[in-house]
């Protein structure tokens, strides 16, 4: 029994590993709640024996830091209570279930931040990008490590970018086979959201794009090195708020959206109630204006008796 306290409390301590030459803090909050601070961002993972995704995501404004996820369907057995005091992005997280529109989960930060959702077997991982002042330690996973050191020696190339605006929000269409390694960032002052192309030459001159919109002020693209160690094709993102954003690897293109961010409230939409019909009583009408058209059919015969 003892030893079943141990092995129960051994599973909420906090873990540490030394990834690419920084440490990476791995801590499980609840049996289907897990969390990971990086250097260059923190993964909140939600585990649920029932795959389930998010169908549509956002910042509230106003002065909350809220991320909305819109889910397909709340798993019974998604536990989100946890002791979130030790973290220093994560404020709370909540499920809510309502009647009359999809379940949600809300996350509240201390900070508002660039963030993408992505599905992982059958987990949902919500990445919250840390912003840097200055890349002391270029941020590099060691998935993305062992992708690129895969690849080194043989760049492709990026042909082209196109941007397009879809329903409330910007697709960005980098055209560049996917053995190209995009690696995600933030720098702050000002804010900007950077990808970088590893193992990828530009084949076109620096390219920059005015946006405006949603979020994003402009895009700039250009060679940011070559074999230093890394040869990097960069797109860089200058923000004009903290946004969600989503990255799709394809064959021959890497797709980047960025998504508006929409007011928001707790409170059920109120029920429609069927229009209020007024019946108004019809008043008999005359002919020749006579008080005596006016008198109830009854109350004539009465009247002529009287007369009689």
């Amino acid at each position: 029994m003892k030893g079943k306290k141990y092995l129960h409390a051994a599973a909420f301590l906090c873990i540490i590993t030394l990834v690419s030459g920084y440490p990476v803090y791995s801590q499980q909050l609840s049996n289907s709640l897990y969390l990971q601070n990086e250097l260059n961002s923190t993964r909140l993972t939600l585990k649920s024996e029932t795959p389930f995704n998010v169908i549509h995501s956002f910042y509230s404004t106003g002065p909350d830091s809220r991320i909305v996820l819109e889910l397909d369907m709340l798993p019974s057995d998604l536990n989100l209570q946890a002791d979130l005091s030790n973290s220093t992005l994560i404020r709370d997280i909540q499920a809510v279930h309502r009647e009359t529109t999809k379940p949600i989960i809300l996350i509240d930060l201390n900070q508002k931040m660039p963030y993408t959702v992505f599905n992982k077997g059958k987990s949902v991982v919500i990445e919250i990008n840390q912003a840097q002042a200055h890349l002391e330690n270029y941020p590099l996973t060691e998935e993305n490590r062992k992708k690129i050191q895969k690849g080194m020696g043989s760049s492709v190339y990026l042909r082209d970018i196109k941007v397009s605006e879809g329903d409330q929000k910007i697709d960005i269409k980098a055209e560049v086979p996917d053995s190209s390694v995009p690696n995600v960032f933030v720098l702050e002052n000002p804010l900007r959201l950077v990808v970088d192309l590893h193992n990828t030459l530009t084949a076109k001159s620096s390219f920059s794009r005015s946006i405006n919109k949603y979020g994003i002020i402009e895009l700039r693209t250009g060679q940011f090195q070559v074999s230093n160690p890394y040869t990097i094709s960069r797109m860089v993102f200058d923000l004009k708020e903290p946004v969600f954003y989503t990255l799709d690897q394809e064959k021959d293109s890497l797709n980047i959206s960025f998504y508006k961010n929409q007011e928001f409230t707790l409170a059920e939409p109120a029920p429609e109630e069927p229009p209020v019909s007024e019946t108004l009583e019809e008043e008999p009408s005359s002919k020749n204006g006579s008080p005596q058209d006016s008198v109830p059919k009854a109350e004539e015969n009465h009247a002529e008796k009287n007369h009689t």
